[in-house]
Parts: structure tokens; C-alpha cells; sequence
């Protein structure tokens, strides 16, 4: 997992170490909890991470009339069907 902070970094390209620590972190939380055990080796897994920390990041301001109206969203379809995918794997490896 160390190597994904240097990586959303890289990702990024940003150079705020704290902001981008707390981005991994959370986006890891959050995968976390989508999914149960997550695998860090697994290159999907990586991505999800990086993607989410990516949304986190290009996202930190969402315009409230924009998403009363549901015209931006949390999260890409894609980001979504990992999240689904890696929940069916935990549950077959169960």
C-alpha cells in the first residue's frame, strides 16, 4: 500500500503530500468498506484506488444545485463495476 501513495502522487501530480495521504487513504476506506478484504497486489485493485483518489481530487467541490439536480456523479460506471467485481470475488473466495 506505501507504493500507492507515491504513485497517486505521480498520478496527480501534485505535490502535497498530506492532501495526497488523506486522498489514498480515504479512497482505501472506501474501497475497504464497498468491498470487505482487499487484495493491494491486484492490479484492479490499485487502479480502483487510484481512480477513486483521482474523483476525490478532480470532484473536492461539487456544486449543490448540480448535484440536486443529479447532473454530476460520485463515482464512473467503471469505478462502480470494479467495486461490484471485487465484492463477487471476496464472496467466492468465502
Amino acid at each position: 500500500m506505501k507504493d500507492l501513495y507515491a504513485e497517486a502522487k505521480k498520478f496527480l501530480r501534485l505535490d502535497d503530500d498530506e492532501q495526497i495521504d488523506f486522498y489514498v487513504d480515504v479512497a482505501a476506506e472506501y474501497a475497504q468498506a464497498a468491498v470487505g478484504k482487499l487484495d493491494y497486489s491486484k492490479k484492479r485493485v490499485q487502479y480502483l484506488i487510484l481512480a477513486i483518489v483521482q474523483e476525490l481530487h478532480d470532484n473536492r467541490t461539487y456544486d449543490y444545485q448540480s448535484v440536486a439536480k443529479g447532473d454530476n456523479e460520485k463515482l464512473r460506471n467503471v469505478i462502480r463495476s470494479m467495486i461490484t467485481q471485487l465484492q463477487l470475488e471476496v464472496d467466492n473466495e468465502n
